[in-house]
């Protein structure tokens, strides 16, 4: 049940948020073009500018949330929506973070191997971490083996690290997602750019100018004799 209201959350608050923003724009477009466009079709235009925030923000927003979810299932990383956040580091193990994203969870093949970590570094086949009671450890991502140290001279050590470059768990999952997807999220950004300006050029040509598709246009006839 949280995490469904998590989601719900997730998608109610952008979509307060663009409405607000929307709110404004359209107040002040509306203003402008009241005072500065000309009569001659003055009423559509400031019809046009007053739904054309709304249409290009929510046009953006949806197009966005769309493929978010294809990226989110085929990807198998979350689109920012509820109160977890997860991002895989091989093809069975994965970083999971509930409600904060200060303190994760180590996951493979569904089973939690590891807790409180605050602190990651990917290398290859191997990821190491820092936990919450300043204990270091190494996973082998090709075996599952997990191996614990009681500080970090222990771990290069052992490991054979000359340099140890832990990063946030936070800062660890949006760099690790961006890898991950930063393709597919251009891709997105620009079909949702695409999708916008188009929707307000539909807008504006039937606003504006009655335009309108005629998909069944009479056939004339001509009589003979």
């Amino acid at each position: 049940m949280a995490f469904i209201m998590g989601i719900i959350l997730g998608l109610i608050i952008p979509i307060i948020l663009i409405f607000i923003v929307s709110s404004i724009i359209a107040l002040i477009s509306g203003f402008l073009t009241y005072f500065l466009s000309n009569n001659k079709k003055k009423k559509r235009k400031i019809f046009i500018a007053v739904v054309a925030p709304f249409q290009i923000l929510y046009s953006f927003f949806l197009t966005l949330l769309i493929g978010g979810l294809i990226i989110s299932e085929t990807k198998n990383i979350d689109i920012g929506i509820g109160d977890s956040w997860y991002v895989p580091l091989n093809d069975s193990c994965e970083i999971f973070m509930i409600d904060i994203t200060d303190k994760a969870f180590l996951k493979c093949n569904e089973e939690t191997l590891l807790s409180n970590i605050t602190e990651l570094q990917l290398t290859n086949n191997k990821v190491y971490g820092k936990t919450n009671d300043s204990e270091y450890f190494s996973l082998n991502l090709n075996n599952n083996i997990t191996q614990h140290y009681l500080n970090e001279n222990d771990l290069k050590e052992s490991e054979n690290l000359t340099v140890l470059n832990l990063q946030r768990t936070e800062d660890f999952y949006n760099n690790r997602k961006w890898e991950l997807t930063k393709f597919w999220i251009i891709i997105a950004l620009i079909l949702a750019t695409f999708f916008s300006v188009f929707g307000f050029f539909i807008l504006y040509k039937i606003a504006l100018y009655k335009w309108k598709l005629n998909f069944n246009k009479k056939k004339t006839t001509t009589n003979t004799g």
